[in-house]
């Protein structure tokens, strides 16, 4: 009948025991979560990084975008640009119209200078009494 009853030290360290794991077990799961825990907040720390940079290339692509779009809208200064060449090549062609009448008419002025002095000489190679009467 001794071994019915049972030792109150074997008892009290069992219990102690059976309470040990628990305590144990809560231990190792609270340095789990811990650990999962900075895991994660490396994790969100990294993304967070990723995200800025993301967001700092989106806004230089925006940043480019707007500059074509402002280039595009710009063409109607091409459409402006090709209005002004135009207008200079036809400036150009009225120069050179002018300059080329400008010359016909300093070819035709020497011309009639070339004429006159070749009277003239012909006056002043005729004598007197040619001159008078003739």
């Amino acid at each position: 009948m001794l071994s019915a009853i049972p030792n109150p030290k074997s008892v009290s360290d069992t219990e102690t025991l059976e309470a040990a794991v628990p305590k144990k077990e809560l231990e190792m799961l609270q340095k789990q979560i811990r650990s999962d825990k900075d895991g994660y907040e490396e994790q969100i720390d990294y993304l967070r990084t990723k995200l800025d940079e993301a967001l700092g290339e989106t806004r230089k692509l925006t940043a480019l975008l707007t500059d074509q779009s402002t280039s595009k809208r710009n063409d109607g200064a091409g459409e402006t640009w090709e209005k002004t060449l135009k207008a200079l090549e036809a400036r150009i062609a009225n120069q050179e119209q002018s300059a080329k009448s400008e010359k016909e008419e300093r070819q035709k002025i020497l011309r009639q200078n070339h004429s006159l002095r070749k009277a003239l000489e012909v006056e002043k190679s005729k004598t007197l009494w040619q001159r008078l009467f003739g």
